[in-house]
């Protein structure tokens, strides 16, 4: 498993909003037992922060830009709830005001040392099977 600790930088990820799938870009800072960061996906500019423990549980809130809302809410938080593996935080998020929207995310480093050991593992997977 990789270590959590050791990968600040720019993830990429995705999570589903009804039947919309929404693609996000990030900037982390990871120091033990916290993330803080930034990003952006189609609804706008966010910062993120929470933590993480030994278990690879992880807790984030997002909150977006005022000035990129268009339904009237005026910072609305975003919780994420999920788990390291590894490889990605997987988890559901959750509109904090609003309990009913929610859905799955995933998110993932895009070092590119990442994405070379993530394509030796596909291709190791290919030929095995």
């Amino acid at each position: 498993m990789k270590d959590l600790n050791r990968l600040s930088g720019p993830w990429t990820g995705l999570s589903i909003q009804g039947r919309r799938r929404c693609h996000e870009a990030l900037q982390l800072t990871i120091s033990p037992g916290r993330i803080l960061g930034a990003g952006s996906d189609e609804d706008g500019s966010f910062v993120v922060e929470g933590t993480f423990d030994a278990t690879g549980q992880v807790q984030l809130t997002r909150r977006y830009a005022v000035s990129n809302l268009h339904d009237g809410h005026v910072d609305v938080p975003f919780d994420y709830v999920g788990t390291w593996d590894g490889a990605m935080i997987f988890g559901m998020w959750c509109e904090r005001d609003s309990p009913l929207n929610c859905g799955p995310f995933e998110m993932w480093p895009m070092r590119e040392e990442d994405r070379r050991e993530l394509a030796i593992e596909l291709g190791e997977l290919a030929v095995s099977r």
